[in-house]
């Protein structure tokens, strides 16, 4: 309403299109172009992270220890900030992560939910071991993968019980709803 009752009208500068490619990276974006083995750790990565993530911020939901749920959130952020990147690059290249390799991921991941923190460090360990053998395959200029993030029960963060139970669910919803998805286009194709 303000905007309307302005004596001024706006006034808006006509569109910069060598600056929108630049900043939004459209399809005339340059594609990431890599080898098959560094295209297999990527996608093994995405999909380790996208079991974890959620695994994670469900069980810092679950367990009674308050520096245990501290930890597990921290890597559920960790993990999902992974995935992000992953995803990101594998986009970048065109490629794809199907069902199958998702399932596996999920398989790989092997939680087990008596000892949440064994394992978080046998996760955290393998994809140390995957991001030691992938990121010497990525071309300068790519970019690493997030390091540790924030605590993210500090002050100022609005997190607790029901937000984490929130955010593990609709983590899993986003991942299974991928998972149909392209498993619908495959059974179109």
């Amino acid at each position: 309403m303000r905007a309307s009752k302005a004596s001024d009208r706006s006034r808006v500068s006509s569109p910069d299109l060598p600056l929108a490619l630049a900043l939004g990276g459209t399809d005339a974006s340059p594609r990431l172009k890599l080898p098959t083995s560094a295209w297999s750790l990527l996608e093994e990565v995405f999909a380790r992270r996208n079991a974890a993530a959620p695994w994670y911020a469900g069980m810092a939901v679950i367990v009674p220890n308050r520096r245990s749920q501290k930890s597990l959130r921290g890597f559920a952020e960790r993990a999902q900030l992974e995935r992000d990147w992953a995803h990101g690059l594998l986009t970048r290249g065109s490629r794809r992560v199907g069902a199958a390799r998702l399932a596996a991921g999920a398989i790989a991941f092997r939680p087990n939910p008596a000892a949440p923190g064994a394992t978080a460090a046998r996760e955290e360990a393998e994809i140390a071991r995957l991001l030691s053998r992938l990121l010497p395959q990525l071309p300068a200029g790519t970019g690493a993968p997030p390091g540790r993030v924030n605590d993210p029960a500090s002050p100022g963060n609005a997190s607790g019980p029901d937000r984490g139970l929130t955010e593990a669910t609709l983590v899993a919803a986003s991942a299974v709803a991928a998972a149909l998805d392209r498993w619908q286009e495959r059974r179109a194709r």
